[in-house]
């Protein structure tokens, strides 16, 4: 897990955008602003899970491309 503090996270993060804050609407009855709010952390969740996938995808490519390197410099 070094790998995980060891990569920068705070530069990658992209703002939030005007649309993208979270709304809170008082008006609605307390278990649709639930259903609401349940909807927006699903969604926050969905798209740290991709981000996630694509970074262990591309931690696997290096890991890979480091092994490639190391058997050609020891199979000489």
């Amino acid at each position: 897990m070094e790998l995980w503090w060891t990569t920068p996270t705070e530069g990658q993060l992209p703002k939030t955008t005007r649309e993208q804050t979270p709304v809170q609407l008082d008006h609605l009855p307390a278990w649709k602003q639930l259903i609401m709010e349940s909807r927006q952390v699903q969604t926050v969740s969905m798209h740290l899970m991709a981000e996630s996938k694509r970074q262990r995808a591309a931690l696997k490519q290096q890991v890979t491309e480091l092994r490639q390197q190391r058997w050609v410099l020891f199979d000489r």
